[in-house]
């Protein structure tokens, strides 16, 4: 991701390099589908920064001119400058794009991203009910993170093991193998952890590492006064050599990304495709067929602005996907990449070449160490603001509220019993027990179900484990657990007998398209097969409509648009019924349980009925401008009342 001015002999390559590791990740951001491995280019980046970043220390301190404060005000000349633009543009464009809980997370992003640390802000975030990663405009920052912690800590290493001829490489080999240690262990234990953190990821920097300090070796035995513009020599001199080096290297990039899947416990064993990969076509050199071409003047323009692309890409991506709450279009994603690379190249033009190889002063990096701490703490200031509510007018003020941390609190209820956790206490016959089963669609019911609790004599037990329906034999690629779970909560609805269950989930998403897996809806009638020998009433909740964004931001979005429409054509209505950002599948999978529901003879509660007709499904509680869900699928708490009510309904229609 960098190329540092240095006194050593250009490698072109690996500005051609650098270009094809951004058009991977670029690519990838872009076009998931068509590129799901493209992530790949960033172990590629961190192999050629170790490389690099090596090899200048290593010269430097052979001439006895290193010193950690020039070193960093060089990391800062480079770094710096196009970081300070890509976040102040991010702070204004969120200022008119985002809601105040999304901006205020974007104000920690930006304090995270100036700092070098937001992999570890990242790492915290990584949960079932964060954010989508596709609406975080700086998630792509956690890459400069370990980069930079990378800098903090090998530099000083390299220092203190230099006099000592086998210790840059024995250090090498210690570090690089320690971390690919961690790696492997984190990739199978804790995923989020293997992928952000940098003792999991410095093995890749140090095998490029490795690479420079052979070369350094090698240069100092021969006493050239540069490292060679290959160090081939190290093993072979041989042309030979060298190209079956570069397709060697060649060939396991594209093994990569043909193979490897962001489910695969990454980085783990299947980084090394793209890490060894990388240090071959490194290895070989510019005198191949590979780095010929890897060489080519628009290839290695591309590397040149290699970095400012990688910063500016994404968060256009993600604005343009928050403006438009749902997938841009294809045409919208190309004409947002050609966007990213005519500001990479400005950016490189005008403001990195300026100062990175302008006149040498020792003023512009810390004139641009200033810059960027203060839109750190800029960044700071709009997240202890929560976003700056006061940006939006009185009449969309209650749409600004964060939903979903009222629902995930009201969630607490006394009515509630989690049988997962603690035993149920024995209660008089006179209370009627209602099990709830199922996933985060099972849980958003609870404030409702609650509420009906309130006043009456309800006991509800709980068995909810997100990402896993109620449903035996159910195997899950990101629980490992939901098929033990579901035995236990259907041995507890055995033992205890329940008035009723109720079965919710959100079915829509076990379509298999996805490493959530897929119902079997044979399973699934057996499940109820069973159930309904043990319980005198059971209930299946069908599917929620879901949306492209938010409720609260759809609606805000219109009334936006409305507001102009009212400067140009007088008074008008703000819709609060919509087909245009609903997703259909919602509603085809709705259809699908219903019918599954019915064969099985089970009462059936469907979410569209009561929210949806030919004007649309509604973004709000009916008979309220309360928005009906807090993220695209989850009930608020309203939303959940409602849906207790019509499920009590539904429940008091099926006694005799």
């Amino acid at each position: 991701m960098l190329n540092d001015p240095s006194p050593l002999a250009y490698r072109g390559d690996i500005d051609g390099l650098r270009a094809f590791a951004v058009a991977l990740v670029v690519g990838f951001h872009a076009f998931p589908d068509q590129m799901p491995a493209g992530f790949i280019g960033v172990d590629i980046f961190f192999v050629i920064s170790g490389f690099l970043i090596t090899s200048i220390v290593a010269s430097d301190l052979n001439s006895n001119s290193f010193g950690l404060t020039t070193f960093y005000l060089r990391r800062a000349r480079r770094l710096l400058p196009a970081l300070f633009v890509v976040l102040l543009a991010s702070i204004i464009a969120g200022w008119f794009v985002l809601f105040p809980v999304d901006y205020g997370r974007l104000g920690r992003d930006v304090a995270a991203g100036s700092a070098f640390i937001a992999n570890l802000f990242f790492f915290q975030d990584a949960g079932y009910f964060d954010t989508a990663s596709e609406l975080k405009p700086l998630l792509h920052l956690w890459s400069l993170g370990v980069e930079e912690q990378f800098y903090i800590v090998w530099p000083v290493l390299l220092i203190i093991v230099w006099r000592w001829r086998p210790g840059p490489l024995r250090a090498c080999y210690t570090v690089l193998a320690l971390s690919f240690l961690c790696s492997l262990i984190l990739s199978s234990t804790a995923p989020h952890a293997a992928f952000y953190l940098p003792v999991a990821r410095f093995w890749e920097l140090m095998a490029g590492a490795v690479l420079a300090i052979v070369a350094d070796n090698a240069r100092r035995d021969h006493a050239s006064p540069r490292i060679e513009p290959t160090i081939c020599h190290v093993v072979s001199n041989s042309p030979a050599a060298r190209e079956s080096a570069a397709w060697l290297g060649v060939s396991l990039i594209v093994v990569a990304l043909f193979t490897v899947t962001p489910s695969a416990g990454y980085p783990g064993w299947w980084a090394l495709l793209p890490t060894v990969g990388t240090a071959l076509l490194i290895y070989s050199g510019g005198t191949t067929w590979v780095g010929r071409t890897l060489s080519l003047r628009a290839v290695v323009y591309i590397g040149l602005i290699s970095y400012p692309l990688y910063l500016w890409h994404w968060p256009i991506l993600v604005f343009l996907r928050t403006i438009r709450f749902k997938e841009p279009t294809t045409i919208m994603r190309i004409v947002a990449i050609a966007a990213a690379l005519l500001l990479a190249h400005w950016t490189y033009r005008f403001v990195e070449r300026p100062i990175r190889f302008g006149r040498s002063s020792r003023l512009k990096p810390i004139l641009a160490a200033i810059s960027v701490a203060s839109i750190g703490l800029i960044g700071l200031a709009l997240y202890f603001q929560n976003g700056l509510p006061s940006r939006f007018d009185a009449s969309v003020q209650h749409l600004v509220h964060d939903y979903k941390l009222e629902a995930r609190q009201d969630r607490n209820g006394s009515c509630l019993v989690d049988h997962f956790s603690r035993p149920r206490q024995e209660h008089s016959t006179e209370i009627s027990t209602v099990i709830l089963w199922g996933d985060s669609h099972a849980e958003h019911l609870i404030s409702g179900l609650c509420e009906l609790a309130s006043n009456r004599p309800l006991e509800v037990l709980h068995f909810v484990s997100g990402g896993c329906p109620p449903v035996l034999k159910f195997k899950s690629g990101k629980v490992p657990d939901c098929e033990s779970r579901n035995e236990l909560a259907l041995a507890a609805i055995s033992r205890l007998t329940p008035q009723l269950v109720i079965l919710a989930a959100n079915w829509d998403m076990y379509d298999g398209r996805s490493e959530w897996g897929r119902v079997d809806f044979r399973a699934f009638r057996a499940t109820a097969d069973l159930i309904g020998r043990v319980s005198i009433r059971q209930m299946v909740v069908g599917q929620i409509p879901v949306w492209d964004s938010p409720p609260a931001k759809i609606l805000a979005g219109l009334h936006r648009v409305s507001g102009l429409s009212r400067l140009l054509n007088g008074p008008t209505v703000v819709p609060t019924k919509t087909m245009s950002y609903l997703k259909q599948s919602s509603l085809a999978a709705n259809r699908v349980v219903e019918s599954v529901a019915k064969s099985a003879a089970v009462r059936f509660a469907s979410p569209p009925a009561e929210l949806c007709d030919s004007e649309g499904c509604s973004l709000v509680v009916p008979n309220t401008f309360y928005p009906i869900t807090f993220d695209d699928n989850h009930l608020t708490k309203m939303g959940s009342v409602f849906m207790g009510r019509y499920l009590e309904r539904v429940w008091r229609d099926d006694q005799p």
